[in-house]
């Protein structure tokens, strides 16, 4: 990949589709660029803490079931309330571990 098409990507990745004709600056693309990490992190942690959050909470509530029923409900819990895809091994590797 030769430099100007790295940068052009760079700014598509920034600014979307052919934003290397629009007069955006290095600056403002690396400000986008950092923006669009720094709320990627944020993210991650938040979902972090919902998945153990939530988990928490159905083991504080748990009538006598298997950890896969756990799971499958937990996984249906974070689907319908936060949206979030995660997998019933996740689930399961927490659960494991607490």
């Amino acid at each position: 990949m030769k430099k100007n098409e790295f940068i052009e990507q760079v700014f598509e990745i920034a600014f979307g589709d052919d934003a290397i004709n629009k007069e955006y600056t290095f600056e403002e693309v690396l400000d986008r660029i950092r923006y669009y990490s720094d709320t990627s992190l944020v993210y991650e942690n938040i979902d972090e803490e919902i998945i153990h959050n939530t988990i928490d909470t159905f083991l504080q509530n748990n009538t006598v079931m298997t950890y896969g029923e756990l799971a499958r409900r937990i996984k249906s819990f974070l689907f319908n309330v936060y949206e979030m895809e995660v997998s019933e091994s996740y689930i399961l590797k927490v659960l494991n571990g607490i």
